[in-house]
């Protein structure tokens, strides 16, 4: 008897794959732990400097955020990110009302 290698694609049905939901998981844990911290004041914007080298977009990023935080305090928050040469992400700045 043998075996069939299956291999399963996540995309969640909105375009958004493993690699920005990664990312924007550790982008909201470090927002939520901001916005505890700060009393929870709402948190607008959070501002990110992106290495090109992440191969990360705007909008996928902003797609896999807003579907992560949609139950959470940060569910209206925007994503910016100004790119860089280079690898690495780094929140620069978060906006609170």
């Amino acid at each position: 008897m043998g075996f069939i290698r299956v291999h399963l694609w996540l995309n969640f049905s909105l375009g958004v794959d493993m690699h920005e939901i990664g990312i924007a998981k550790g982008i909201l844990k470090k927002a939520l732990e901001f916005a505890e911290a700060n009393k929870g004041k709402k948190i607008t914007t959070i501002y990110l400097k992106v290495g090109i080298g992440e191969m990360l977009t705007q909008e996928a990023l902003q797609q896999a955020f807003s579907m992560l935080a949609k139950d959470t305090i940060l569910r209206r928050t925007k994503v910016e990110m100004e790119e860089f040469v280079g690898m690495g992400i780094t929140m620069m700045s978060i906006e609170v009302e």
